[in-house]
C-alpha cells in the first residue's frame, strides 16, 4: 500500500440540486429522485496536496466550475437543461463537500489515465 500525492474532495448534493435534477428531467413520466438516490454512488475527485483547510478550500473554490459541470454532465448531457450563471455562490448553495487529505493507493499495478474529450 502507498499513499498518492493527491487529496480527493466528495460532493454531496444539497436540496436545490435535488430539485434541479427532478425539475430538469425532459421525461414527463419520470418517478422523481429522492437525495438518497442522488447520494448512493458519489464521484471521487483528487486534487492537489494541501496543507491547511484554507488552502483545500481555495483548490475547491478555484476548480468549482468544473466539479459543477461534471456534476451537471452526469445527470443531463443536453446543456440547454443546465442551470445558467453557474457561480461559486450557487456551487455553495447547491453542494457540500468534503476533503480528504490522505489518500492510499491499495492496488499494486499502475495507474491508467482515461482522457476523456
Amino acid at each position: 500500500m502507498s499513499s498518492i500525492n493527491r487529496a480527493a474532495v466528495i460532493l454531496k448534493p444539497r436540496a436545490p440540486f435535488l430539485k434541479w435534477v427532478n425539475d430538469a428531467d425532459p421525461n414527463p413520466n419520470a418517478h422523481p429522485l429522492t437525495m438518497d438516490d442522488l447520494q448512493k454512488e458519489p464521484t471521487v475527485y483528487l486534487i492537489p496536496e494541501f496543507d491547511s483547510d484554507e488552502e483545500a478550500a481555495e483548490l475547491v473554490k478555484a476548480g468549482y466550475e468544473i466539479l459543477f459541470e461534471n456534476v451537471l454532465l452526469d445527470w443531463y448531457t443536453d446543456e440547454s437543461l443546465w442551470p445558467k450563471n453557474r457561480t461559486y455562490e450557487m456551487f455553495c448553495r447547491w453542494f457540500d463537500y468534503s476533503v480528504y487529505s490522505i489518500v492510499l493507493d491499495l492496488v499494486d499495478a499502475p495507474l491508467i489515465r482515461e482522457e476523456e474529450d
